[in-house]
Formats: structure tokens, sequence, C-alpha cells
């Protein structure tokens, strides 16, 4: 039997507020995702920075385990040199499709050897609650995407941009499918990110992250932390 988490979430509507039990069968990481070539030239160009080779195209899609989608607070990593994404996930299910904000956590020093295997390494992390797709998909473009990165005592502004600057919403559901195939219910799919403000991944012990819809006046935040498992990667 294949293990498939349920993870407990909220939709937030202009309705009101209700539970939702998603069981999550599949989970697929974009990589490459802005629509500007030069914004995912200076992502490419900072992955370059820790010795990660540049993609052969672009985007990408990356099936993960099903069980690295998590809304815990604090996960674990085995070495010290990972680092959160902030990303928009969207769940895709027979009354969905629903969005949130997550991050893709990575192992930048499996990186530079695997992309596959540095994005199995690493939890993929959920903020709790989650919109309905067809209360923003209007305005998808506006919404504002933000991350903080806290490392000792210093918070600091991480990665900050709308959704504008990211593929279309059909071209990155295009990618999926293709990546799937047809049968999309129980699929978690974290949208690629955004560069960072300064260009300079930081391998942060906590990161906050917030989707935004100043349309609507409302936000999705959530923060979790980096528990180190191993400190010398050797």
């Amino acid at each position: 039997m294949v293990f498939q988490p349920e993870l407990s979430l909220v939709v937030e509507s202009p309705d009101g507020r209700a539970p939702l039990a998603f069981v999550v069968r599949h989970v697929v990481c974009a990589g490459y995702t802005s629509r500007d070539r030069s914004d995912a030239e200076r992502h490419i160009q900072e992955l370059g920075s820790v010795g990660i080779a540049r993609p052969k195209e672009v985007p990408i899609f990356f099936a993960v385990a099903s069980y690295l989608a998590t809304t815990d607070q604090v996960i674990e990593v085995q070495g010290p040199f990972t680092s959160g994404e902030a990303e928009v996930a969207l769940l895709l299910g027979p009354d969905g499709p629903w969005l949130t904000v997550a991050s893709d956590q990575t192992d930048r020093f499996v990186e530079r050897h695997s992309v596959p295997a540095a994005k199995q390494l690493c939890p993929k992390v959920l903020a709790p609650t989650v919109w309905r797709l067809a209360d923003v998909e209007g305005h998808w473009d506006e919404l504002e995407l933000r991350a903080w990165v806290r490392s000792g005592r210093r918070r600091a502004l991480y990665q900050e941009a709308k959704l504008g600057s990211l593929l279309a919403l059909d071209t990155l559901l295009a990618g999926l499918r293709r990546r799937v195939g047809r049968a999309l219910d129980g699929v978690v799919m974290l949208s690629g990110t955004v560069p960072t403000v300064d260009g300079q991944l930081i391998y942060g012990d906590a990161y906050e992250l917030e989707l935004a819809d100043p349309l609507l006046d409302r936000a999705i935040r959530t923060q979790y932390a980096v528990r180190v498992l191993e400190r010398d990667p050797r």
C-alpha cells in the first residue's frame, strides 16, 4: 500500500472558513518559472554562485515523494546547506483547486550533483490556510509573495514579488499536466520561486512566508524553523 499523507487545512473564503482534509497523492516542484527571462537568469546566477549548474531547459517540473508535503512549523534536514524558497502551492482536488503559500526547501550541497535528489531531501512546507483559486484567479497577477529569513537574531526580507512575475497560471498547469497526466486529483504543485532581494542564497535558521491579496485585503502567513541533523556534510 502506498502511503498518502493527509493535510489538515482550513479553506478561507469571503463566505467564511471551512475545514479541508486533503489527501496528497503527488507532489510536483516547478522550477525556473519566471515570466521575464531576465528574472529566471537572476535565479540561475544565484544558484550558480553556490556551484549549481545551469539547467538544460526551463521551466522544469520535478516529482518528489508525497510525504514531503507538510504544514509542520519545524522541519529536519540532513545538512547545513539548505535554504527555503517562497512559492505558491496549488492543491488540486474534486472541490478545488486551492492555493496557499509554501516553501520548497532544497539541499544546495546535493543540488550541485543532482537537482531531483536535492528536492527529494527536504520537506515542502505549506501554510495550513488555503484560498479557493476561483476567488483570486481573476487577479492572480496582483497577488504578492514575500519571504523573510532569520539567521541567529537577524531577520531580513528575503524575497518579494507579485505573481505576475511568474509564468501565467494556465502555463504552469499545462506543464503540470505534461508531468503528471490528466489525473490531477490529490496533486500539490509548487509554482517555482522568485529571485532573492539581494541575489544571495541564505542558509537560514527559520523562514517566514506570506501570500497577500491586496484586492480582497487579506493574507496567508506561516513560518517554520529548520533543524539541522548533521553540521558537517562530508
